[in-house]
């Protein structure tokens, strides 16, 4: 199959992952309207060619998080990359590194914070804020002390939210598949 635009990777994830694992990552919530929206935004974006110009001495480099990138991108958090690969955020990781790319933890990984740190820097923590504040503060101490640069807080989630696609199919995360980011701190 030629994978020429995200679309092509999308129908190919189809195509190889579990059915229920698909769903996870390619639904939305309740109605979908921002997942539409998302597409739609997506679908709107331009490329304003530049023509006749010197682009021999360009660069993508800039600074983030205090320090010079190569680019200005980094991976967005996203959760239990282990659906989609066995090496889970350790594969998301490697390409990072490869790239010098600042990557973005998700709160829901399915490797362990110190693992990825071990492996990569800069690494950046997502975390949403539990109604248990003490976790959340024992969370965000395992980051910094796993070496994490940066605290990047989901603020538009202030609930769970309802995905009805997996609803329809009684999906629930595998137990091989751990969430290790909140496993509590034992207290001895």
């Amino acid at each position: 199959m030629n994978l020429l635009n995200i679309y092509d990777y999308e129908k190919a994830a189809a195509e190889k992952m579990p059915s229920a694992f698909h769903e996870y990552y390619a639904g939305g919530v309740a109605d979908n309207l921002t997942l539409h929206e998302n597409r739609a935004a997506f679908d709107r974006i331009k490329l304003l060619p530049r023509i006749f110009r010197d682009v021999r001495h360009i660069s993508l480099e800039t600074t983030l998080g205090g320090e010079k990138r190569p680019s200005p991108f980094l991976i967005a958090p996203a959760a239990m990359h282990k659906l989609g690969h066995p090496d889970g955020e350790l594969a998301t990781a490697r390409a990072a590194a490869s790239f010098g790319m600042p990557q973005i933890l998700s709160t829901l990984s399915s490797v362990a914070v110190e693992e990825i740190t071990a492996v990569h820097h800069p690494v950046w923590f997502q975390l949403y804020i539990f109604r248990d504040r003490g976790w959340s503060a024992e969370i965000v101490q395992r980051a910094v002390a796993a070496g994490c640069q940066a605290l990047v807080v989901t603020v538009d989630v202030p609930v769970q939210g309802l995905r009805e696609n997996l609803h329809r199919i009684d999906f629930s995360f595998p137990p091989e598949i751990p969430i290790p980011n909140l496993a509590r701190a034992e207290h001895g």
